[in-house]
């Protein structure tokens, strides 16, 4: 998946803009430009561009140690990332969803219910077998991506993948309310 998405950000942002450029013409104004019109024209947010220039960054990195000596210092400018305020439900804001939810429940909407605390590629990779009734607890132990196939027909462009998370923090036991129990 770090494959695809750094293959991506080079195809659609780093090649498109900066592709013509010889490496070793790169200045800090060229890389300010280049910012800002990922900024202002793409209209990308700024963890976009924060996640593109890491990638130009690397392989400006990695340019400079194959061309010891002869690669031009390049700063990049970060863009400022703001914190997003998280909204949480007020306790009437949940019993009015859970009440919607529990009206004709369905597998998706069961899967709402029961997703507290599980990301939503856990929750897709999630089986029986890893949820115990009996010990009041769920595993995650997959996560489900949707990448884009590299190489992929005309037909199908992007490819399911199911595996073991990120992080081995991420695998985890998730304890299940009575209710929860109650439901599966």
């Amino acid at each position: 998946s770090t494959y695809i998405k750094y293959s991506t950000v080079v195809e659609k942002h780093i090649i498109p803009k900066l592709g013509d450029c010889c490496p070793l013409g790169f200045t800090t104004e060229l890389m300010d430009d280049f910012i800002r019109e990922l900024q202002f024209e793409d209209e990308l947010a700024p963890k976009t561009v924060h996640d593109i220039l890491v990638v130009l960054h690397g392989i400006l990195k990695f340019t400079a140690s194959k061309c010891k000596g002869v690669f031009p210092t390049v700063e990049i400018n970060y863009p400022k990332i703001g914190k997003k305020e998280m909204r949480v439900l007020s306790r009437e804001e949940q019993a009015r969803f859970i009440s919607y939810l529990q009206k004709d429940l369905d597998p998706c909407r069961f899967g709402i219910l029961l997703c507290t605390g599980i990301r939503i590629g856990e929750l897709c990779a999630l089986r029986w077998e890893y949820v115990s009734t009996r010990d009041k607890a769920i595993k995650i132990v997959e996560t489900l991506q949707r990448l884009r196939d590299t190489g992929a027909s005309q037909n199908a462009r992007t490819r399911i993948v199911i595996g073991p998370p990120k992080s081995d923090t991420s695998v985890r036991t998730i304890p299940m309310t009575e209710y929860a129990a109650g439901l599966c």
